[in-house]
């Protein structure tokens, strides 16, 4: 319950920026603020942060959850480090399409193997507001289930490949005119023949536009 908590407060804290901005926007809002006389100088007017080619990476932590379909239901979380690196083209000021590679990993001690979740997926980012850097995200495509388990002096791999769908909100917080520092908030979702994979990430990157 805990970290439901955490996760929550994480996506409130990603949609207040969001809220402001589309305050901003509010053409009766920009009007009572030109009443009182008070100039607004609005970073965003004149130009365009989002163009051309954008690439984006960053790392966090993310709980991993499992699915056996055997009648139990999910198991409990399981902590692990999140990687990604993402990367594509400007389509509109509201609108960014690209490819996605994310990977989760994590030693099961003492239990004496190791877990790594990867997927490789076609997204679509969306800004909402008009003035604002808050984004929505959804992706589809692989996914790869690494196993790897000691058992005394052998070491056994296996590999199983199915498909991946995520979905994520985050915010891009301007450094400079090409540059944001970028948290996020993503659930990834995985299917294979014998199981089903959920990851719950929270992280923070780099985006450069």
């Amino acid at each position: 319950m805990r970290r439901h908590s955490l996760y929550l407060l994480a996506l409130l804290s990603l949609l207040a920026p969001a809220a402001a901005s589309a305050q901003d926007d509010d053409p009766h809002h920009d009007r009572s603020r030109r009443g009182r006389g008070i100039r607004q100088v609005d970073d965003h007017a004149g130009r365009n942060r989002r163009d051309g080619f954008w690439i984006a990476g960053g790392i966090g932590v993310g709980g991993e959850s499992f699915d056996a379909r055997d009648g139990l239901g999910w198991s409990d979380d399981k902590g692990g480090a999140v990687g990604y690196l993402k990367l594509g083209g400007t389509v509109s000021n509201s609108l960014l399409l690209g490819i996605e590679g994310q990977l989760w990993a994590a030693d099961y001690y003492p239990q004496s193997y190791d877990r790594a979740l990867g997927s490789l997926m076609g997204i679509a980012q969306w800004y909402p507001a008009r003035r604002s850097d808050f984004w929505l995200r959804g992706g589809l495509g692989w996914a790869r289930d690494y196993l790897e388990e000691r058992v005394q002096d052998v070491t056994f791999r296996t590999t199983q490949r199915g498909t991946a769908y995520a979905v994520g909100a985050g915010f891009d917080f301007p450094v400079s005119r090409k540059v944001s520092i970028t948290p996020s908030l993503d659930i990834l979702g995985q299917h294979y023949s014998t199981h089903n994979e959920r990851v719950v990430t929270l992280g923070v990157g780099v985006t450069f536009h």
